[in-house]
């Protein structure tokens, strides 16, 4: 309990401030997601998109934007390695202030090459943020600072979608006016405000990224930013302790370190992979990015149907923020295992009442119940799967294997996205409601708790984790063997009366 109240770092306000500057990215990330709402009905008129046609364009705008997202998080991986987390925020920042530019142009394909743009600088965010609101945050609150992220994903999906509420149903071209332009330049002033702060203020980088580099007096500079001064020591010899970089970061060495090393992040690759890619398979961006074609089993008019969607959104934040209090004081598994256990279960309760489509739409309980499941599913979520696997992620890995995990984050989101081709929402269900099951399962077995540990012995207790597991293995095959080896004695004795007993 002592370590929950001994706060090392000089001031939670100027933490706060920091991480949401960074988390800027991931308000823009989310408000990618919804910008399209209306807008996009008002986009197809312009772009004279067949109303027959305008659910496949839709998809293809959204995935688009995910498919490049993957692309850049992969490619990721080779600039962190050389470039301060905040500069590679202002080249996000760049990236996303020219798509919000080229928006404005009135050309399909140059439309759709804007969103690749904004892609590149969604990917390469998703990519960084966590890292750097981690490894600027005392162990002991990397859990509230991280949730942060998924704080202000859900408050771009809530601008995304307001910004939109201007916008009506349009019919004709004629009725199409210039404000849907807004929708689209809104974020941008956000890239803005970060690049300004990223020059002037916070000027220096993680401590992580310093010491790493071999920048002493620079991690030294960053460390006593954010830690009191008595702490100051014991986190600089954190950082200088072996096992204090990730293996891919490693060049020369004890090589037993190197070696254990090696397996330590083999695991932990694994573990960041999986459950990033099983998170998104959960269905939350597709509940979100398509809750009007869910919401449209309940109703079919646009104004109720946009009040459910908002009244969604806004539940999604207030979920989230309340995150932010409760994430340091849980463990990461726990979260984790019980989060994918009950977005399965909403899945199934939702893929259950959408299979009994014509009778919702006239039946007041089954569509009371839709909405039920949908808001435990939103609650279940945010309050834990979406917030917890980008903190446990930035926990466990550094540039390369984050890299890596995002790239199946955007895997799963892109997958997910598609199945919006499929009309049928509660065969989509079955498969999110599968994938969170599988999660369940994988989180209980390979999961390793991390809450309030640094980066060297997250190392070690993966691999004293891999070796408890090899021991086990081994142990159990022993056994296997041992019982094969006394059987085959007892069917040879067997075998042995039988002949005496037939000579006798």
């Amino acid at each position: 309990m002592s370590q929950m109240r001994d706060y090392q770092h000089k001031s939670s306000p100027y933490l706060y401030t920091r991480v949401q500057h960074a988390c800027w990215g991931a308000f823009q990330a989310g408000y990618t997601i919804s910008e399209l709402g209306i807008a996009f009905g008002h986009l197809a008129l312009l772009y004279d998109i067949h109303e027959s046609d305008q659910r496949n364009y839709c998809t293809l705008v959204v995935t688009i934007l995910s498919v490049s997202a993957l692309i850049s998080a992969y490619l990721s991986q080779f600039l962190m390695h050389k470039m301060e987390r905040r500069k590679f925020m202002i080249i996000a920042d760049l990236f996303f202030l020219l798509a919000s530019g080229l928006t404005q142009i009135n050309q399909w394909w140059v439309f759709m090459f804007a969103r690749l743009v904004m892609g590149i600088s969604v990917g390469m965010n998703t990519s960084v943020i966590s890292l750097y609101i981690r490894e600027i945050s005392p162990d002991n609150m990397a859990g509230k600072t991280g949730a942060l992220f998924q704080a202000n994903v859900n408050l771009g999906i809530i601008f995304g979608f307001i910004l939109n509420l201007p916008l009506k149903s349009v019919v004709n071209v004629s009725e199409v006016t210039d404000i849907w332009r807004l929708v689209f330049l809104f974020p941008a002033f956000f890239s803005v405000i970060r690049i300004f702060v990223m020059l002037f203020v916070y000027k220096i980088d993680t401590p992580y990224y310093y010491y790493r580099n071999h920048l002493n007096t620079l991690g030294r500079k960053a460390v006593e930013q954010i830690y009191k001064e008595k702490y100051v020591l014991s986190q600089e010899q954190v950082h200088l302790a072996p096992g204090s970089v990730d293996f891919t970061d490693m060049s020369t060495g004890d090589q037993t370190l190197i070696t254990e090393s090696e397996q330590s992040y083999k695991n932990r690759l694994k573990v960041g992979m999986i459950t990033n890619f099983l998170q998104q398979m959960c269905g939350n961006t597709y509940l979100a990015v398509y809750s009007t074609g869910v919401l449209s089993l309940v109703t079919s008019d646009f104004y109720h149907m946009r009040s459910f969607v908002l009244g969604s959104y806004i539940f999604l934040f207030f979920v989230s923020t309340l995150g932010v209090s409760f994430n340091r004081k849980l463990a990461r598994k726990r979260y984790l295992v019980g989060g994918f256990l009950f977005c399965s279960l909403c899945q199934v309760g939702l893929a259950i009442i959408a299979s009994f489509k014509e009778d919702v739409q006239n039946n007041s309980t089954l569509q009371f119940l839709l909405v039920l499941f949908l808001f435990f599913f939103y609650a279940a979520y945010n309050f834990s799967v979406g917030p917890v696997t980008s903190i446990y992620t930035s926990d466990i890995l550094k540039d390369e294997g984050m890299s890596y995990s995002i790239v199946m984050n955007w895997l799963g989101n892109v997958i997910s996205l598609t199945l919006f081709l499929n009309t049928q929402v509660y065969v989509n269900c079955i498969v999110f409601a599968t994938s969170a099951l599988c999660g369940f399962a994988f989180c209980s077995k390979y999961v390793v708790e991390t809450r309030y540990m640094n980066f060297n012995d997250i190392q070690k207790t993966y691999q004293n984790n891999y070796e408890m597991n090899v021991k086990q293995q081994l142990d159990t095959s022993q056994v296997l063997n041992d019982s094969v080896n006394n059987n085959s004695i007892v069917c040879s004795l067997n075998n042995n009366n039988s002949i005496v007993n037939s000579k006798m």
